[in-house]
C-alpha cells in the first residue's frame, strides 16, 4: 500500500484533495454568480429616479 508523508493511504489523500478542489470550484462559481447579481442590482438601482 502506498502512503503519503504522514502515513495516510494515497487513495485517501487523493479523495481529500478532490473534495477540497470541488469545494473551491463551488465557491468560485458562487462568487461569480454573486458578482453578476450585484451588477444586475446596480444596473436596476441606477434606473430608479431619485
Amino acid at each position: 500500500m502506498h502512503t503519503d508523508l504522514e502515513g495516510r493511504p494515497l487513495a485517501e489523500e487523493i479523495r481529500a484533495l478532490e473534495a477540497r478542489w470541488q469545494r473551491q470550484r463551488d465557491r468560485e462559481e458562487t462568487n461569480a454568480l454573486l458578482r453578476e447579481r450585484r451588477a444586475d442590482i446596480k444596473t436596476v438601482l441606477q434606473r430608479v429616479p431619485r
